[in-house]
């Protein structure tokens, strides 16, 4: 037993009344229409912001007394610093900048962006982008 499928035609072409296809394509279509959108995010607060910065601060801290232990050092960069910066970001930022060009790309940021328990970090690091 073969299953078949056959168009209702009118004039040799398909008909877009009774036309099971019509209603999947309207089906599909309202998945894509909830696909193409983005979902909403709330955003962060400035309390929010202030706490995720806080947290890499310490996460960058105990990676690099971790890398001191391990006697790792950073590539010699010639990253500029603004004169309040942190050793623990600038030396971040050395370590996350891995073709040395005082730029750090969407690629060297992956990682970090896309930590899903912090839903606040993205938004964090946009505020901190100069370019």
């Amino acid at each position: 037993m073969q299953n078949s499928f056959s168009f209702p035609q009118q004039n040799g072409y398909a008909t877009d009344s009774d036309d099971v296809m019509s209603e999947d394509k309207d089906k599909i279509r309202g998945y894509n229409d909830v696909l193409d959108t983005k979902p909403h995010i709330d955003t962060c607060s400035p309390t929010a912001l202030q706490a995720m910065g806080d947290r890499l601060l310490d996460w960058f801290s105990v990676i690099m007394a971790d890398a001191k232990k391990r006697h790792t050092k950073n590539k010699g960069k010639t990253a500029r610093f603004p004169l309040g910066c942190r050793t623990e970001i600038r030396w971040m930022f050395q370590h996350l900048d891995l073709n040395s060009d005082a730029q750090l790309s969407l690629q060297e940021l992956y990682d970090l962006e896309h930590d899903q328990n912090e839903r606040c970090i993205k938004p964090f690091l946009d505020s901190c982008d100069i370019n």
